[in-house]
């Protein structure tokens, strides 16, 4: 029972949990989106040929085109864990270098999350868009098929796993930063104070 309280205790133990726990879930997200960007490709490629109506026929080939690429996209997303899972199993992480694991990871999935990541996607739902609407001259459904693109890629960038900068806010990891606590106390008498500092 103590050795198990030992290891929850111990930070670097608590830091590759939230690892694995982060791995688990991008492989969650990966596999997620990789489903519904395929069965989009599948059922997209039936339409392309199968529909009754060419303007669907033609929505659909822009859609399949959509697909393949974001599909392409999800699947080369690499893991915001690996290395640094990597490292510890490797012993190249101890306790002094710890902080800047956890700062290292944090800054990749909020990298992951950032704005920035939803310009690929615009670009090509704009493009899609755009050939609808002065392509097959139908501008309503030009915006709309912008529109539902834009919605399936921002969910996708903002459903990114963030298992270590939720630990770290929850306290969970905030044992692993170095603190310094400075407290001032007044002697009983006073004029004097005592200094007492904390590593």
């Amino acid at each position: 029972m103590t050795g198990m309280a030992s290891a929850q205790d111990d930070p670097t133990s608590r830091f590759a949990e939230t690892l694995e726990r982060g791995e688990r879930q991008h492989a969650l997200w990966k596999g997620s989106w990789s489903a519904i960007y395929g069965a989009s490709l599948a059922y997209n490629a039936y339409q392309s040929s199968e529909a009754s109506r060419s303007a669907t026929r033609f929505d659909a080939r822009v859609g399949a085109a959509k697909s393949a690429l974001a599909l392409g996209a999800v699947a080369l997303t690499p893991s915001p864990y690996s290395d640094q899972r990597a490292a510890l199993e490797a012993g190249d992480i101890d306790r002094l270098r710890l902080p800047n694991a956890i700062d290292h990871v944090s800054r990749r999935e909020a990298d992951a999350r950032a704005p920035r990541n939803l310009v690929p996607g615009t670009v090509m739902n704009l493009l899609g868009g755009l050939i609808i609407a002065v392509g097959d001259n139908r501008p309503a459904d030009g915006a709309i098929s912008f529109a539902t693109g834009m919605l399936s890629t921002t969910l996708q960038v903002f459903t990114r796993p963030q298992a270590v900068s939720r630990a770290r806010a929850d306290g969970r990891l905030g044992a692993a930063t170095p603190h310094r606590d400075i407290q001032i106390a007044a002697l009983p008498g006073g004029g004097m104070a005592s200094l007492r500092m904390g590593w």
